[in-house]
């Protein structure tokens, strides 16, 4: 009778009484990646491993994936995530389809499948990607967030692989907007709205900080600049900063007197003003 040595049945499919013998399960690194996204903002996140073991053959279908949703995102209405091998923007013959979202938008289940073929393989160092979308909401918090793991487990002809982890976003800050502008008294006076908690900073054209306030629970913010900038004295720029992210500056231009751009007096085009972040005047003609 041959011997076989502990050599040649390591790495081995064994069949004892009919009945396939699976070599360990091989090892999946995640690769780390945050992905940037604002306040309000819809997008990609990234979900990827590399298999740092032995290539699986003939990956089956039958498996499912429940992703969590981040602090302060859900996730919209997804039929099927897009599925990458190597890189993102490169196919992937393995599919995420069927996907429902539950849980109020915390939870998107999908089904994996193969799409029919039977010789898909995970090999040694290669690297699958999956890319969830989110909705970030308009009032989250800045900062980096990590959902609760999402687990694939895969079995193949000759073994088995499991990747685990979270989904990962970096909440950033989008620009304070102005509602208003009163130059009545001996100061000017800017209000608008932005995240609770954050702290406003208006600073001058030569960047001077002259003007800071709290963002209230309400999400509105008063400042009085302690002088009167209607004179043309140059743009004026509002940041707000929370949790160590500070959001793109909003520019509001010096002018005589708080008189709206007739231009843009128009509902539509001082909505769309505003939602860009900035508020303009003119001065007003002796």
């Amino acid at each position: 009778m041959r011997k076989l040595t502990r050599a040649a049945v390591l790495g081995a499919t064994v069949a004892v009484a009919g009945i396939a013998l699976l070599p360990t399960a091989a090892n999946a690194a995640e690769n780390v990646v945050q992905v940037p996204l604002a306040q309000g903002a819809t997008g990609d996140l990234v979900w990827s491993f590399t298999n740092t073991g032995a290539a699986v053959n003939n990956l089956r279908d039958g498996s499912t994936i429940a992703f969590s949703a981040p602090t302060g995102t859900t996730f919209p209405g997804q039929t099927t995530v897009p599925s990458y091998f190597g890189t993102v923007g490169t196919g992937n013959a393995m599919h995420y389809t069927g996907c429902t979202v539950s849980n109020a938008g915390k939870t998107l289940t999908c089904d994996v499948n193969m799409n029919g073929l039977t010789n898909i393989s995970w090999g040694t160092n290669g690297t699958f990607i999956a890319t969830p979308k989110v909705t970030v909401a308009a009032n989250a918090a800045p900062g980096a967030y990590t959902s609760s793991s999402a687990t694939l487990n895969l079995t193949g002809s000759n073994g088995s692989i499991t990747a685990s982890a979270g989904l990962r976003v970096k909440v950033t800050m989008a620009a304070p907007q102005f509602s208003s502008v009163d130059n009545s008294g001996d100061t000017t006076v800017l209000k608008g709205s932005g995240t609770p908690g954050a702290t406003i900073a208006v600073k001058d054209a030569s960047g001077n900080t002259i003007g800071a306030a709290t963002v209230g629970s309400d999400g509105s913010w008063s400042v009085d600049l302690g002088a009167d900038f209607s004179n043309g004295s140059g743009d004026l720029t509002v940041t707000q900063s929370l949790n160590g992210e500070t959001s793109p500056e909003a520019t509001f231009a010096g002018a005589d007197l708080p008189v709206i751009n007739s231009a843009i007096a128009g509902g539509a085009g001082l909505a769309t003003l505003l939602g860009a972040g900035a508020f303009l005047l003119r001065r007003r003609m002796a």
